[in-house]
């Protein structure tokens, strides 16, 4: 609608620009010049009373006595300019008596105020002449052909107008025809960004309170009300008696060993006799240096209970390695038990991984103890005695105390377990460039070198892959003794075990 009436303006406007006046157009020209004439006549006429009043005015005061400024002539009015400024001189300093003076200001301004009158009625003449001029112009334009740019002007105007008219007529179509499939896609997006929004001020919101992330005890509280809190604000310390945490710091050269999820054993000083299974939760890739000391942050949780019960299938296939560290003894400086939040230091170095072969313990110090002598290659026990073995774990730790937070915790990190291996004291194997050889005894009592292929190993003993089988003897130091094959479990992550015939296996 709205674009129709533009159209029929526009259209309106060219037609009278075209077709010339209308005698409605004529008729309110000429009314205007007719007034216009009135106006003038009635301004002359007021000319003539206004002349009067003045001159009325003037007789008022040039009778008065004392007057100083004397504009009592023909030609003395209207009032000139110096003429005002003595009369207004007067006026604020009038002469004579107070009566006189009171006189002689009632009849000043009463001549100012004809003065002006006369003066207006001059210039309202003026003014209507003009009128008629204008009036008469505009009649006279009438009649005149349109400007050949007016012309132009209300041509584009119709043109703009019905262009108008067919966008509006379109977008009334696709009104009536419905939304289309892509316009339907896009709201359906325009409400997802909706509901995603919605979702993160809740979540924002849901953020200012503020949650305790398990069961535990609020050990301290170190806001008070209204107190600025930050993301980096330590507002509640809560400690969990059933659930503590370790933190390490492993240097760089351990950090590659180091996966979330694998198992391990602590040690508290503090806490002699007992040891507690633990599994790493997170390790971080961010640095810390302390004096040139590049190291990283790692956690691990002690497990207990449930998690005993949810973890068993992990445990068990490392259950042998757990048994040898627990039983055995270990070193890793540095690691602290945390009930809310602690920090610590995890040292040393993890065993190389070998084709085949196993990793010892990650952060382990130490060794097995050797007797000079030969030592017999031995394998590393079945599935069946870790089996056993994890049985026992569990019965160990099931009554044992948890370490307090805060506590200096000794921890060995299990890498890995190859199943049966064929080790052999690592001080029995020596290097001849970069082939790995061993003294191997002849039957007749001789010595050769043999050489063999190493995998894993855990610092006391090392994996062989080729060169030896079980029952070997190999010389270790400068004598050499028999010792026949065992079964006897060995460590597969860190600890010692001493064997028969002074050797180690």
């Amino acid at each position: 609608a709205s674009a129709l009436g533009q159209l029929a303006s526009a259209q309106a406007n060219l037609d009278k620009a075209t077709r010339g006046p209308s005698d409605i157009d004529v008729l309110t020209a000429e009314s205007a010049i007719t007034t216009a004439q009135n106006s003038l006549a009635s301004a002359n006429t007021q000319i003539d009373t206004a002349w009067n009043g003045l001159i009325g005015a003037q007789r008022s005061y040039c009778v008065l006595p004392a007057i100083l400024v004397n504009p009592c002539y023909g030609q003395d009015i209207p009032l000139s300019d110096v003429t005002i400024s003595g009369l207004t001189a007067s006026l604020r300093n009038p002469p004579g008596s107070t009566a006189q003076g009171n006189a002689i200001v009632s009849a000043i301004t009463g001549l100012f105020s004809a003065n002006t009158s006369y003066l207006n009625s001059k210039n309202a003449t003026v003014t209507a002449q003009n009128n008629i001029e204008t009036a008469k112009a505009k009649k006279q334009a009438l009649y005149d052909a349109p400007a050949t740019s007016d012309l132009a002007q209300f041509n584009a105007s119709v043109t703009t107008a019905q262009a108008g008219l067919v966008t509006a007529q379109a977008k009334l179509d696709q009104v009536n025809a419905g939304a289309t499939s892509s316009d339907i896609a896009l709201q359906s997006e325009s409400v997802k960004q909706s509901q995603i929004s919605l979702q993160q001020q809740q979540d924002a919101y849901d953020s200012l309170v503020l949650r305790a992330p398990y069961a535990g005890t609020v050990g301290a509280v170190a806001i008070n009300v209204g107190d600025q809190a930050g993301l980096s604000t330590a507002a509640v310390t809560l400690t969990n008696p059933e659930g503590v945490r370790v933190d390490l710091t492993v240097s760089e050269t351990d950090l590659s060993s180091i996966k979330q999820g694998q198992y391990g054993v602590a040690t508290f000083d503090s806490l002699a006799g007992n040891f507690y299974l633990l599994k790493i939760t997170g390790v971080s890739t961010t640095p810390t240096v302390t004096q040139g000391i590049v190291t990283y942050p790692v956690q691990a949780q002690i497990l207990r209970g449930p998690d005993l019960a949810a973890n068993a299938a992990g445990l068990q296939q490392v259950a042998a390695a757990l048994t040898t560290l627990g039983g055995g003894t270990t070193r890793a400086a540095g690691a602290t038990a945390a009930g809310g939040a602690a920090a610590g230091a995890g040292q040393g170095s993890p065993g190389a991984a070998g084709a085949g072969g196993f990793q010892g313990g990650a952060g382990a110090q130490g060794g097995a103890q050797r007797t000079p002598g030969a030592a017999a290659a031995g394998r590393t026990p079945g599935a069946g005695a870790q089996s056993a073995a994890g049985g026992g774990i569990l019965a160990s730790i099931a009554n044992a105390p948890l370490p307090s937070p805060g506590m200096s915790a000794s921890v060995t990190v299990v890498l890995s377990v190859t199943q049966d291996a064929l080790l052999l004291p690592t001080t029995a194997i020596k290097r001849s460039g970069r082939t790995s050889v061993v003294s191997f005894k002849l039957p007749d009592g001789t010595i050769e070198q043999r050489t063999v292929t190493t995998g894993g190993t855990d610092g006391a003993n090392t994996a062989i892959l080729t060169g030896l089988v079980e029952g070997d003897i190999v010389q270790i130091g400068a004598t050499t003794a028999s010792a026949t094959a065992s079964r006897t479990p060995t460590p597969a992550a860190g600890g010692r075990q001493p064997t028969p015939a002074g050797g180690v296996r």
